[in-house]
């Protein structure tokens, strides 16, 4: 059993590849270039200043690191809620 098989698609849990916490809403990243996924609070301690996978050890590039958009739980309560006016213009 490998720890960093974190993203699956078949309802089991997805873990952070360093720290090993569960991903529920938090915001995550992927880094393409070595495959791993982890928290953004522990990409930014770790990976981010020497852009170097904590895990492979393998450099990467900016464009090689994605974001994830963090879920909402579907209750009211959950996450920010903003609304805005919108004021169409016609040109």
């Amino acid at each position: 059993h490998e720890q960093d098989e974190g993203i699956r698609n078949n309802g089991e849990r997805v873990l952070c590849s360093v720290s090993h916490k569960r991903i529920t809403t938090q915001d995550a990243v992927a880094i393409k270039s070595s495959g791993q996924v982890m928290l953004k609070s522990v990409f930014d301690e770790l990976a981010k200043p020497s852009m170097i996978c904590p895990v492979t050890g393998k450099k990467f590039k900016d464009k090689d690191v994605i974001s994830f958009v963090k879920g909402k739980s579907g209750f009211a309560a959950s996450g920010n809620v903003e609304a805005k006016k919108y004021n169409p213009t016609l040109t």
